[in-house]
């Protein structure tokens, strides 16, 4: 969790995901990534942050993440 003045603010970082190249383009890294978002909605969780390899980061991209430089 984060502390703005005395507002605590839940945050999440997804743990790192790994997609053989066999199944690779068939949605299951997008399928993951939308349910723990979901899930962490449920928890109340208001932001999620990441810190992905080159390759991972493109389908974080792709599914709208924001790169906010580093």
């Amino acid at each position: 969790s984060f502390s703005r003045g005395s507002e605590v603010i839940s945050v999440g970082q997804p743990c790192d995901t790994a997609v053989h190249p066999s199944a690779r383009r068939l949605g299951i890294f997008s399928a993951m990534t939308t349910l723990a978002l979901d899930l962490a909605k449920q928890e109340d969780i208001k932001v999620i942050f990441n810190n992905p390899n080159p390759e991972a980061a493109l389908g974080d991209l792709r599914m709208g993440w924001r790169d906010l430089g580093g």
